[in-house]
């Protein structure tokens, strides 16, 4: 690799690096703190919000509350991310599309409306 490349990369990742860090910096810094987390980003894509298959919340209320802080945050849509771990949580997509249902039914009989799907 020449000095002109290894400067260009360099410079490259120095500007990608500044502009991750002033991002960071506008959301956290904010004295405001009615500021939505996510009001760029929209969607959650990393959450435990099935209820007993994983480390994440134990019940469909914790789901329900844990869901209502997101939408607080201004979260529009939320893609849940499950474990599946052969030796501790033996999830399969049968178990999950069955858990995602039971939360989608939840919110839909507590009138939260909100785009739910998994991931795994």
């Amino acid at each position: 690799m020449d000095i002109c490349t290894s400067v260009w990369m360099v410079s490259l990742e120095n500007l990608k690096t500044h502009h991750i860090m002033g991002l960071f910096s506008r959301i956290f810094s904010s004295k405001d703190s009615s500021l939505p987390v996510s009001n760029f980003i929209g969607t959650d894509m990393h959450s435990h919000l099935l209820p007993g298959i994983d480390d994440g919340v134990a019940s469909l209320d914790a789901s329900m509350e844990t869901i209502k802080g997101l939408i607080d945050l201004g979260y529009t849509r939320l893609i849940t991310t499950p474990h599946i771990m052969s030796d501790f949580y033996r999830n399969t997509p049968e178990i999950i599309r069955g858990k995602l249902e039971e939360v989608r039914e939840y919110l839909d009989k507590h009138n939260i409306s909100i785009p739910i799907d998994a991931a795994a």
